[in-house]
């Protein structure tokens, strides 16, 4: 099958859709590989606890490895729960316990690294948000917002 997937670039205020067609891999493949992913970045986050705990910037950064553990789990569980369930959609189900997910390995490292993939997550959220939208056909991006205000004469 053929996915279009998109890339939002931000520029002058306006949002730009750059959409190239790509193979899409299959449900069960996706969930197997973000699985993978998942269990890579957590056991990378805890063989090299002590180096990221060495400075504050490697702190924040450790904080954005677990959201992206986030991600890679929300992915997985949305795709494990096609397969099994035939259901294509993810819930709040989900997007709960990959928080949780995300945040518990960020935090198993160091306390404030809980906090940043939290704050990182919300970025992703909104991401994901955004673009499913753009995919769902509910935002016409095509025409531009026209301004409020005074007109110039």
């Amino acid at each position: 099958t053929q996915s279009t997937w998109g890339l939002l670039l931000l520029f002058e205020k306006k949002i730009f859709l750059c959409s190239t067609i790509i193979m899409a891999p299959t449900a069960s493949k996706s969930a197997s590989l973000s699985f993978v992913l998942v269990i890579l970045l957590v056991s990378l986050m805890q063989i090299f606890s002590s180096t990221l705990t060495s400075k504050p910037s490697l702190i924040l950064f450790t904080g954005f490895l677990g959201s992206l553990v986030f991600l890679f789990l929300y992915i997985a569980l949305g795709n494990a729960k096609d397969v099994l369930f035939n259901s294509g959609s993810c819930g709040w189900v989900e997007l709960i316990i990959s928080l949780l997910g995300g945040a518990i390995s960020a935090g198993s490292v160091h306390r404030i690294s809980m906090t940043s993939s939290v704050l990182f997550t919300f970025l992703w959220v909104g991401f994901l948000f955004i673009s499913t939208e753009l995919r769902s056909g509910k935002v016409d991006i095509s025409r531009p917002v026209a301004k409020k205000g005074k007109k110039a004469n």
